[in-house]
C-alpha cells in the first residue's frame, strides 16, 4: 500500500508504520516479530504473508534481521519512489 499517496496519508498506515519503526535496533536495522515474517509454502498467496521469504537460512541466527530490514527498506523506498 506505500505506493498509493491516499494510503499513506491514513491513519492506519501512519500508525502501521510508526509501530514498525518501533523494531529498530542501534544499528538503525530492523527486527520483527517471527510471526510477521511467515513463509508458509503450503497455502496462501503473498497477499495473505505466504511465500515472502527471502530464502534466508532460518536456523541462521540473524535470518529474522536480514528479512525485516529488507521489508522496511522496500516499505520505505516505495514510499519515497511514489511521492
Amino acid at each position: 500500500m506505500a505506493h498509493f499517496p491516499s494510503a499513506r496519508e491514513h491513519p492506519w498506515f501512519q500508525i502501521s508504520m510508526r509501530h514498525l519503526e518501533g523494531f529498530e535496533t542501534d544499528q538503525g536495522t530492523y527486527i520483527f516479530p517471527k510471526r510477521y515474517l511467515t513463509d508458509n509454502k503450503s497455502t496462501g498467496y503473498w497477499v495473505h504473508g505466504s511465500r515472502m521469504g527471502l530464502g534466508e537460512n532460518r536456523r541462521h541466527r540473524q535470518w529474522r534481521e536480514i528479512e525485516s530490514t529488507f521489508w522496511m527498506l522496500a516499505i520505505q523506498l516505495a514510499m519515497e519512489v511514489s511521492s
